[in-house]
């Protein structure tokens, strides 16, 4: 009986698969692609440790705004949608020179609609990633933000 539950203690960090930050940003890139994407891009974010980390709380936060715009019923949209905007502003002000959550801000405000008024901070955020996208040495999260500047419209003013 102990080597069946030495075993199953063994076995069980083996069973459970932590998300990646390299898993969620490549989930991201095509997210807003289909509604199954975005559906897949917010279960891998929920099942991550976003509690734990300000990066992935913002990729959440993305993701339910992401959610918003393909929902059914008016009031939940909102509803989700404030819920998302608020946690990715919320990890910017603990994190103001994170340039990954001011590119996930930026994603998300220069694609809401306008009616939503959440677009206060697109020259800020557009204007952060210009002045620091040489400072990342981080070639995953480069590729990802060049590949951002060059398709965005708010970069080809």
């Amino acid at each position: 009986m102990k080597a069946l539950i030495l075993l199953v203690t063994f076995l069980m960090p083996l069973s459970y698969q932590t998300t990646t930050i390299s898993e969620v940003r490549e989930a991201y890139t095509y997210a807003s692609d289909s509604k199954e994407n975005i559906q897949k891009f917010h279960e891998l974010v929920a099942q991550s440790e976003y509690q734990n980390d300000n990066v992935l709380m913002a990729y959440y936060g993305c993701a339910l705004v992401l959610k918003a715009s393909v929902g059914f019923n008016l009031i939940e949209r909102l509803a989700l949608f404030k819920k998302g905007k608020n946690i990715v502003d919320q990890t910017i002000a603990q994190d103001p020179s994170n340039i990954e959550l001011r590119l996930i801000r930026l994603s998300i405000q220069v694609n809401v609609p306008r009616v939503l008024g959440y677009r206060k901070n697109i020259e800020e955020d557009k204007t952060f990633l210009l002045q620091h996208i040489t400072s990342v040495t981080d070639t995953e999260l480069r590729t990802l933000i060049e590949g951002f500047m060059a398709s965005a419209e708010v970069f080809n003013d």
